[in-house]
């Protein structure tokens, strides 16, 4: 499937994403006879916009509900709720993903609305996705959680973001320096406040909120 057509536009989309200055996920929509029906790449930071994932079915145009009979999806990241819900709307029948590592969306939704997913582990779509969170991590990173086990690159990118946002970062209650972030990270979750009185805020983000 790495090899398809679909696939291959959207690769190509996520990289000219990348080239943007925007998140670097592209998608490709490709009818059942094979036809690329659109192709596009997120263009949220690019525009400004808060809802414009979904280049590749905005690029399709107004199509016939038969066009969409059949069609599958192509996209290089585990697609968010917005887009789960804009392929199940399209009953869009199989939807091919590149990675979920760096993101995990709607899939079991997917699954249990009766779409076809097939995730691909695709090293290309990690690369891009992790050389975008360690240089952008301002974009990626709003307020929220820094889970344990993530690699030294999106940490030391991670610890950039708090250097130059001013952001409180707490390991188990306790206010740590970001010198000590590296280490804390392997063992630990991490939480971030962009606040002077983290206490007050303990409860607003408990979880991780992601900017696409």
């Amino acid at each position: 499937m790495e090899q398809d057509p679909g696939f291959i536009a959207a690769v190509e989309e996520a990289r000219q994403g990348l080239a943007e200055g925007g998140v670097p996920i592209g998608a490709a929509l490709v009818s059942k006879d094979g036809k690329i029906l659109g192709r596009g790449h997120n263009m949220r930071v690019q525009k400004g916009s808060a809802i414009l994932h979904m280049s590749a079915l905005e690029n399709s145009g107004r199509l016939p509900a038969s066009a969409y009979e059949g069609a599958t999806m192509y996209t290089t990241l585990s697609p968010c709720d917005m887009c789960t819900g804009a392929c199940l709307l399209y009953k869009v029948k199989r939807v091919v993903i590149g990675e979920n590592k760096s993101f995990m969306g709607g899939e079991d939704l997917l699954k249990n609305r009766g779409a076809e997913t097939v995730v691909l582990d695709n090293q290309e779509c990690k690369d891009l996705m992790e050389k975008f969170m360690k240089d952008s991590p301002q974009l990626w990173y709003v307020l929220g959680v820094w889970f344990a086990g993530q690699s030294a690159s999106l940490v030391s990118g991670l610890a950039n973001f708090i250097i130059n946002t001013n952001c409180s970062v707490r390991c188990s209650g306790t206010r740590i320096s970001v010198s000590n972030l590296i280490r804390h990270a392997y063992i630990n979750p991490i939480y971030i406040w962009k606040s002077n009185n983290p206490s007050r805020s303990r409860n607003t983000f408990k979880s991780k909120i992601i900017s696409f």
